[in-house]
């Protein structure tokens, strides 16, 4: 853990497979990055963490150019489970 500068979480069930399994979505891109994020701070307290996220935070009728200060509007599960993320 010492030798551990910086973390790229990349992992995710895509958009397709997390809306045919919710529980599946939820389970992997949410309570995923909870038990990533908990040993983080338990074992490297104050690492840097790179996390994905997506477009589909912010909806379907998302306008461009989306920003940091862009409201996340999710009108998927795939896109909550994203936004919850966050």
């Amino acid at each position: 853990p010492q030798a551990t500068a910086l973390v790229y979480h990349l992992a995710a069930v895509v958009s397709g497979q997390a809306e045919a399994d919710f529980e599946l979505g939820l389970k992997v891109n949410f309570d995923g990055a909870r038990a990533l994020l908990s040993v983080l701070r338990e074992k490297c307290a104050g690492i840097p963490v790179i996390a994905t996220s997506s477009l589909a935070v912010f909806g379907a009728d998302a306008t461009t150019p989306i920003t940091e200060r862009s409201a996340t509007q999710p009108t998927s599960s795939y896109g909550a489970s994203k936004a919850m993320t966050e």
